[in-house]
């Protein structure tokens, strides 16, 4: 079976030009993130998060990142890496469905 081809997304440089980082991110992937960011970006992801029970903290645990990184992202402060916003989608859609 052939494997899904990866496109690189969010290169960061850091001040050291030898240690690039790219991310990989699968094409179908795509979508969610922007769909995320997008979801973020108006506060649906708040609601959607809040309605199910979540607290900000829980959500932030759970994606290994901090209370404040999560509470900026929902309120359009900062925009997640591709990696954190699929993480927290794939997060929303679990405890989501947990709750229905």
């Amino acid at each position: 079976m052939a494997q899904a081809a990866c496109v690189p997304l969010d290169i960061a440089l850091p001040c050291a030009p030898r240690a690039l980082t790219v991310v990989l991110v699968r094409p179908a992937d795509l979508a969610v993130v922007s769909r995320a960011r997008a979801d973020l970006a108006s506060v649906a992801a708040r609601a959607a998060r809040e309605a199910s029970g979540v607290s900000a903290a829980e959500l932030a645990r759970a994606l290994r990142v901090t209370r404040q990184a999560v509470s900026s992202w929902e309120t359009g402060k900062s925009v997640p890496s591709a990696a954190h916003a699929l993480a927290y989608a794939r997060a929303l859609a679990a405890v989501t469905r947990q709750a229905a």
